[in-house]
């Protein structure tokens, strides 16, 4: 009971301040539960839902991550887990000529949260957000959609070998939701 009076008066604390600003601070953050973390996070889902993809944005996608995969040659694959947030569907590093892309499978599904972003990490099982940066990591920016397929540029001078996993996570909440822990094709 009184952990259910604690979570409550947490998540009205949080819709007070987040008028006054974007969500809880770093030490709420870091202070919090990972149900309180995930209570932060619908919270904020409510007040700002995922945008979707219109249907041609979700069709050029599809067809851009299938060419990069037919015309490419994939040098890594890694399968989504279930982490905070239930995950499924596989990512591949695909290299196009002389440069890489990132897509993501048809089949990919993440159960939404507050603006995802996905990076690369030199560390093969990262167990938190924090730790997934720690040795070095690639920024690829925000995830286009939670549901489908999609692709994304990776820098020029990207070495393949180096980077371990693709990590999603949500970046107000510095929090890890699902992650795919790379292998040979």
């Amino acid at each position: 009971m009184r952990k259910s009076l604690f979570v409550l008066m947490i998540g009205v604390l949080f819709l007070g301040v987040g008028c006054l600003s974007s969500g809880p601070s770093d030490e709420d953050l870091a202070r919090a539960t990972p149900s309180e973390i995930e209570l932060f996070m619908q919270q904020a889902l409510q007040e700002h839902p995922l945008k979707p993809l219109s249907n041609e944005e979700k069709e050029q996608e599809i067809q851009n991550m299938r060419r990069a995969v037919q015309d490419g040659k994939i040098e890594r694959v890694a399968e989504f887990v279930p982490g905070t947030h239930e995950a499924q569907g596989s990512a591949r590093i695909v290299k196009l000529g002389n440069r890489y892309v990132l897509t993501i499978s048809e089949d990919f599904f993440l159960k939404p949260a507050p603006e995802i972003h996905l990076l690369l990490s030199v560390v093969a099982k990262p167990g938190n957000f924090t730790e997934a940066q720690t040795q070095g990591k690639l920024e690829l920016g925000k995830l286009k959609t939670n549901l489908g397929g999609q692709i994304y540029d990776v820098p020029s001078g990207f070495d393949p070998s180096r980077y371990q996993s693709v990590v999603l996570y949500s970046k107000p909440f510095k929090s890890m939701l699902t992650v795919g822990i790379f292998h040979a094709p």
